[in-house]
């Protein structure tokens, strides 16, 4: 497709008839997104997923079979977009019947062929999906006085494939919408923070002067540690929501898929945008990613075939050929940089990592990887000329980013890694090491094109989560993803909520928290993973904890990034004050954050002396009853008056809440109704009330004894019983925070 001069136009999908629903009133089924090709829909997959594969979501008809659906009746041009394939290779026919309400039926026959797919290595030979699926569009006729039948039949003696058939419909007077999140695999933030600021090289110039047009956010932080838990948790759109994961299967976890996909993928698809992941990583494929897009390009980079940053290019080309005017989302994925087998750049200046000083930077890792960025570089910038080029007039949202960092330091390298279920030495080059790191993971966004005007160039140094990504995203699209409205998924200071501290997860129960200048580091214990003999002093050591030891602190590690940004000194226990604190706000994240499945809905009772003001701000829905009245909804935010106030969780748990008021700031001691126990001390700067903790401390209630004043009185009650079946000791709604809170000592036993 040629992209139009003007007027401006745009191009967005109106029905996909394997979801037979109508954006934005339809649900995108897990069960008809994910899997192999089944006859309730599924992905055409064309390829190996553990080599290279194409993919589109799909249904496979067998000579004779057909494809029917029915659009009602519409306004404005429409278009059919389907992509048809053999995927053992052949020879296909399909007829396009279209059957108009009152109107004769009219017939078009398209015919191609698939090439068998074979593994391949030269750089010409790879990414050419025409060989494989040949993209078919049509105009569709006017049907604004009734419905329009469709049918789609295999008219050929194979076997065809019908890849991601749409419906789209031109928008007149605005341009099309596109956001693309372009990503580097696994960079040290000093690396990605000198091409941010444009090292002495020319793909690293073009892009500190690109991306000083936008907003930088200098201490991005990732949520998740690792490749595999970084893309669950940001293409998932949610921390802790596993169900349905197919990598963590047989784990413990729920491993149906859920009912409706998560994640603000799924919600961009079923209000009308195009959705394409284009890369190196198998993450995002269909069978393991459950993302939820509409196509996929995976080439990975762990067998002699290297991953090619060219192809990437060329690829994400030949998709905005097709799709150049579509409102559309593109994730773009570089795993080369991580690869430092891999040459990169030929003749690259060396990377120079600013304020360094005397610390022993590990150049056997870094040096490869900037190599590797700079030629990532060239890619972001043949991706940007390309959407240019092919969609001159579209608005245009650019996101560059990395998922996490690794270790970069030579201290950092000596230090031995913890993995899920094992332990091993540095030299040890593996994909999913827990331990060591960096959270740290700066990014840049970029907005370009549109009619309206674009946000000022900005530079953020407060740490923010690379969730806000998404909200950015929502309101550049103008969509609506569903997100938590928290700052860990905006940008600093927009939020009403605060979650505190900005956290990274690791796989195998490590944490990274910052707020402020702190860095904060908890890791579970793994006492019992080794025979005492069979572990060496650094492994033995490491099994109880942290890697690095300041004094007695053993689990837990501190730095302070004002001083220290490699994090070279652990000051855990000579500022132990500021551990708790950050302790405590690791808590209150958890118990806000941690896994709702299977949680039993709960009541939580504050009692006061008298009749008080209070302000209530929470992160998410709940339920709540004035001086014992009927339950209602609250807003997020609101005013009350009450002498007794009874919270209820909503569908996922309550864990804190925030309370505010003169009340409140004059101060106020939390007391177990049932034990008379201090639970929290609530006034001028704790406000945040622990609901999951305060449950886990103080079963039950005392009926309503007469409460002293400048205090509360707290007492729960189960609602609803925990769901039968649900993985793992639940400890205040979660197993996850039972854990940490018992390691901690919050958790008094009974």
């Amino acid at each position: 497709m040629t992209p139009s001069a003007a007027p401006p136009h745009a191009w967005v999908v109106e029905h996909r008839p394997l979801d037979a629903c109508r954006p934005p009133a339809c649900v995108l089924s897990t069960r008809a997104a994910q899997g192999r090709v089944e006859a309730g829909g599924g992905y055409v997959v064309v390829g190996d997923d553990q080599v290279e594969s194409f993919a589109r979501r799909g249904v496979v008809l067998a000579p004779g079979e057909a494809l029917t659906f029915t659009l009602p009746a519409s306004r404005g041009p429409e278009r059919l977009d389907v992509d048809l394939a053999v995927p053992g290779g052949g020879d296909f026919a399909v007829v396009t019947r279209l059957v108009p309400a009152g109107g004769a039926p009219s017939d078009r026959r398209d015919t191609g062929r698939s090439e068998p797919w074979a593994p391949r290595a030269a750089v010409e030979e790879l990414g050419r999906e025409e060989r494989h699926f040949s993209h078919v569009t049509s105009a569709l006729p006017a049907h604004e006085s009734g419905a329009l039948e469709i049918t789609l039949a295999n008219d050929g003696a194979s076997r065809v494939a019908l890849g991601a058939p749409t419906v789209l419909r031109r928008i007149e007077g605005r341009a099309a919408r596109q956001a693309f999140l372009f990503f580097v695999d696994a960079v040290p933030w000093p690396a990605l923070s000198a091409l941010f600021a444009g090292a002495d090289d020319p793909a690293a110039r073009w892009v500190a002067r690109w991306v000083a047009q936008g907003s930088l956010f200098a201490r991005g932080e990732s949520p998740g540690q690792l490749t595999g838990s970084f893309v669950r948790r940001f293409f998932g759109g949610a921390f802790y929501r596993l169900d349905g994961e197919p990598s963590l299967a047989g784990q413990g976890f729920d491993d149906e898929p859920p009912a409706r996909a998560p994640g603000p993928v799924a919600r961009l698809v079923e209000q009308g945008f195009v959705t394409a992941a284009i890369g190196s990583n198998l993450y995002l494929s269909p069978l393991l990613g459950r993302v939820g897009f509409d196509a996929t390009y995976d080439i990975e980079s762990t067998l002699e075939l290297q991953v090619h940053p060219a192809v990437v290019a060329r690829r994400f080309d030949a998709w905005m050929a097709a799709h150049a005017d579509d409102d559309q989302l593109v994730v773009a994925w570089l795993a080369s940089t991580h690869a430092p087998w891999r040459a990169g750049r030929i003749g690259a200046p060396p990377l120079v990592v600013p304020g360094a000083g005397a610390v022993a930077l590990d150049r056997d890792v870094l040096d490869p990887v900037w190599r590797n960025l700079l030629e990532g570089a060239d890619t972001l910038r043949a991706m940007h000329d390309a959407a240019d080029a092919r969609s001159p007039s579209a608005d245009r949202l650019f996101v560059v980013a990395t998922d996490h960092g690794h270790s970069f330091t030579r201290d950092a390298r000596e230090r031995p890694y913890r993995l899920t279920g094992e332990v091993v030495s540095r030299e040890h080059q593996h994909c999913c090491m827990a331990a060591q790191q960096e959270a740290q993971t700066p990014f840049a966004v970029v907005h370009e094109g549109g009619s309206g005007a674009r946000p000022a160039a900005t530079r953020v140094e407060s740490p923010t989560s690379t969730l806000a990504v998404w909200r950015l995203v929502e309101r550049h699209l103008d969509a609506r993803l569903e997100l938590p409205d928290t700052s860990s998924f905006d940008l600093p200071g927009a939020a009403r909520f605060d979650d505190g501290v900005v956290v990274s997860v690791g796989d195998s129960g490590a944490l990274a928290a910052v707020r402020g200048s702190l860095a904060y580091r908890s890791y579970q214990p793994a006492l019992g993973l080794l025979p005492l003999a069979s572990a060496s002093p650094a492994v033995a050591r490491l099994l109880q904890g942290a890697s690095v030891r300041d004094g007695d602190v053993v689990a837990e590690e501190l730095y302070d990034l004002a001083s220290d940004p490699f994090e070279q000194r652990d000051v855990a226990s000579h500022r132990f004050d500021d551990l708790l604190a950050m302790r405590r706000h690791v808590t209150d994240w958890l118990a806000e954050w941690s896994p709702p499945e299977g949680h039993a809905r709960s009541r939580s009772t504050l009692r006061f002396a008298g009749p008080v003001t209070l302000t209530l701000d929470a992160p998410r829905p709940y339920r709540a009853s004035v001086d014992a009245g009927p339950l209602r909804d609250m807003p997020t935010h609101a005013t009350i008056v009450a002498s007794r106030l009874d919270l209820e969780d909503g569908d996922a748990p309550l864990g804190v809440v925030d309370l505010g008021g003169a009340a409140v700031d004059a101060g106020l001691s939390l007391r177990c109704a049932s034990s008379a126990l201090p639970l929290a001390a609530l006034g001028p700067g704790a406000h945040r009330l622990n609901l999951a903790l305060a449950r886990t401390n103080c079963p039950g209630d005392d009926g309503g004894a007469e409460v002293p004043p400048g205090f509360v009185a707290f007492g729960t009650s189960r609602v609803t019983p925990q769901t039968p079946g649900a993985s793992g000791a639940v400890v205040g709604g979660s197993a996850v925070l039972g854990d940490a809170l018992r390691r901690w000592g919050y958790v008094r036993g009974k």
